[in-house]
C-alpha cells in the first residue's frame, strides 16, 4: 500500500475511488472548486489530450446520489464528483 494511500482523507487531496473506459469517481476535500478537481484527476489518471477528464454534466451518479455528493465517510470536509472523458 502506498503511503499516499495511508492519509486520512481530509488531508485536501483528491482520491479516484472508481475508474471505467469512459467515467470515473473521485473523492475531494468539499471546497475544492469542480475545475480543480478535473485537474487533478487528469494528473493522477492522464487520458488523450482529446478525451481529457471533465465534471459530468449528469445531475446523479447511477445510484442517484446527486453530483457532487457528500462523502459517506466525511460529509462535512470531502464530496464526490462524477467525471466523464
Amino acid at each position: 500500500m502506498s503511503k499516499q494511500a495511508l492519509l486520512p482523507l481530509e488531508y485536501g487531496r483528491v482520491d479516484i475511488y472508481a475508474q471505467g473506459l469512459v467515467s470515473c469517481s473521485a473523492c475531494a476535500p468539499a471546497g475544492m472548486p469542480a475545475e480543480e478537481v478535473a485537474q487533478e484527476v487528469n494528473r493522477q489518471a492522464p487520458n488523450l489530450p482529446q478525451l481529457s477528464w471533465h465534471i459530468s454534466d449528469d445531475l446523479r451518479f447511477a445510484d442517484g446520489q446527486l453530483n457532487p455528493s457528500p462523502c459517506e465517510h466525511a460529509p462535512k470536509t470531502r464530496q464526490h464528483w462524477l467525471l466523464v472523458c
